[in-house]
């Protein structure tokens, strides 16, 4: 992977990237461990109370949630109280059968690359979290287009990053940036919230 070429082309990259993913990506199966990890990182708040907040800032018009790389579904059940359809695509073929044995109340597809395959205007927000830094910076523009197509909010969830950079660890490339500053650049920053180290925001498409 160190040896990637730039130029790949995008569906040959992330289809590559698949068996990665399927591989070696641990997941999180339940609420109350992924609130524990929440804890580990030493947040002072946890994952429903952010939940929460940042959707206060979502006004409902569809009454969808769909979560773009959202691994088995796990964070969607913090949208559970927000009584939400919640959706959520993963490149993982192997997470996204686990998350439908989990999680039979939400629906979970494959998806490959940067595409959204649901009609314009179907949700109303997509939630992002720690994703961004694997989506190549060439694609990002083509996912921010996807993201304002298909939703009127997005919600990110990211760490906090000063400077681009490019890291290679355990066969994944991490593409970090100030996503912060990218994301303004692209969408209407409504809220934020920052704790450990960790940016959580909603941007207006």
């Amino acid at each position: 992977m160190a040896n990637e070429m730039p130029t790949e082309p995008a569906d040959a990259y992330y289809d590559r990237m698949t068996s990665v993913w399927a591989g070696q990506y641990p997941s999180t199966e339940t609420v109350e461990d992924y609130e524990a990890f929440q804890a580990e990182m030493g947040a002072d708040r946890s994952i429903a109370n952010i939940v929460e907040t940042l959707m206060g800032h979502v006004p409902l018009h569809q009454g969808r949630v769909l979560e773009f790389g959202c691994d088995n579904g796990v964070l969607l059940n913090f949208f559970d109280g927000q009584r939400l359809e919640r959706f959520g695509v993963d490149i993982n073929p192997a997470s996204i059968a686990r998350g439908q044995k989990l999680f039979p109340g939400l629906d979970l597809r494959v998806s490959s690359g940067v595409s959204v395959p649901f009609e314009d205007d179907f949700f109303d927000v997509v939630v992002v979290s720690a994703v961004l830094k694997h989506i190549r910076p060439q694609e990002r523009p083509a996912l921010y287009r996807e993201f304002r197509r298909v939703a009127r909010h997005v919600m990110a969830f990211h760490e906090e990053t000063a400077a681009p950079s490019r890291e290679v660890f355990g066969g994944f490339v991490f593409y970090r940036a100030d996503f912060t500053r990218e994301l303004g650049g692209v969408f209407e920053r409504v809220h934020e919230l920052r704790t450990a180290g960790h940016v959580y925001e909603v941007y207006r498409t």
